[in-house]
């Protein structure tokens, strides 16, 4: 009967119907016949130019999240699941040990990136070659300063994926009229604007950034439309927010995952500091603590994706802000959903990037 429905649902090129079969095979365990499903779904795309890769991609996206870790590990490459509701490099990492991963990723670079997520799960990968993390640039284990990052949770048919608190207004002071001077740090400027690239690339974000001389009251003037208050960040705060948004999609791009995340933060702090790449950890703490951190609120705010944050070198007496938000439009009319039969309160998985994400 599995293969008469298979048969039956390729023939009419049923896409919402082969997610449901393969939601239901996942749900039984049956990973042999859900393998099968892919298979036949490209062999369907290649013969008849049916267009079933959304249901190929799903059946990966439930072998990533929760088939046993060999097969788990086969279907993560680069590239694969680019319209899943997040990276399978990140799906992977969430009930998978690196242990039982580690052996069967075949691609060099999508277990780099799958270690990474498992540090950031609490994994302490010093000294495993099979991790790759001496090319990447960030230790191989959670460092003292770094926060609990915003890590997301994957479900079957949902991604949920919250940032950080909003700031504390009350906690801030008033930022004040002034603008500074121009001023020039342009490395951080552009580490900063490279971790919110894609907000503006592939969805609709709308991102500004000033350098200026002068504190953080002088670089939000630059940028900020109305009264703003300032709000200040510790070190973990900083690197937690950044990472945040590094690795979010914001309103409609492609999620590039916490460990894309943890890597643009890092970089972000070894630029101000000044410190050259690959940076000594407790170098880096300690030179973190020379610089002062900060976000801000206005009156005007509305609901969205943002990150605000302001770096002061109070030695050198310049601040690099910036100041990314991203707003939830309305689906275009050609938005490609699939139907998901109704398990609980959230019923459809959409192969647009981070539908599910949450605004902050």
């Amino acid at each position: 009967m599995a293969d008469a429905s298979l048969a039956d649902l390729l023939s009419m090129g049923d896409l919402d119907g082969l997610v449901r079969h393969a939601d239901r095979l996942a749900g039984a365990g049956r990973w042999d016949e859900l393998l099968v499903l892919r298979d036949r779904c490209h062999e369907a795309a290649e013969l008849t130019g049916k267009q079933l890769w959304g249901a190929a991609q799903y059946a990966e996206y439930r072998m990533a999240l929760d088939a046993p870790g060999p097969l788990a590990a086969s279907v993560v490459r680069s590239g694969a699941a680019r319209f899943a509701l997040g990276p399978l490099t990140e799906v992977v990492a969430q009930h998978h040990a690196w242990a039982e991963l580690a052996e069967h990723l075949e691609d060099p670079a999508s277990a780099a990136v799958v270690a990474q997520e498992r540090v950031l799960r609490g994994e302490d990968l010093r000294g495993d070659d099979r991790a790759g993390l001496e090319d990447v640039g960030v230790p191989g284990v959670l460092q003292p300063f770094e926060p609990d990052y915003a890590l997301p949770i994957y479900r079957p048919d949902e991604l949920l994926a919250s940032g950080p608190a909003a700031p504390d207004a009350a906690a801030g002071r008033p930022a004040g009229d002034a603008v500074g001077r121009p001023a020039d740090a342009p490395e951080l400027q552009q580490a900063l604007l490279d971790a919110v690239e894609h907000w503006q690339a592939q969805s609709t974000g709308e991102i500004v950034a000033a350098t200026v001389e002068g504190g953080a009251d002088h670089a939000v003037g630059a940028l900020a439309a109305g009264r703003a208050r300032l709000v200040p960040l510790t070190v973990p705060e900083a690197l937690g927010a950044i990472a945040w948004a590094a690795a979010s999609g914001a309103a409609h791009a492609l999620r590039r995952g916490m460990a894309a995340g943890r890597s643009a933060a890092w970089w972000v702090a070894a630029e101000a500091t000044g410190l050259d790449w690959p940076v000594d950890p407790d170098e880096l703490e300690y030179e973190l603590e020379e610089l002062r951190f900060w976000t801000w609120t206005t009156e005007s705010d509305e609901p969205g994706w943002r990150l605000r944050v302001a770096i002061e070198d109070t030695h050198d007496t310049v601040t690099v802000a910036l100041d990314a938000f991203d707003r939830r439009s309305e689906p275009a009319e050609d938005d490609d959903t699939l139907d998901l039969p109704a398990t609980g309160s959230h019923t459809v998985l959409t192969t647009t990037p981070d539908r599910r994400e949450t605004s902050t």
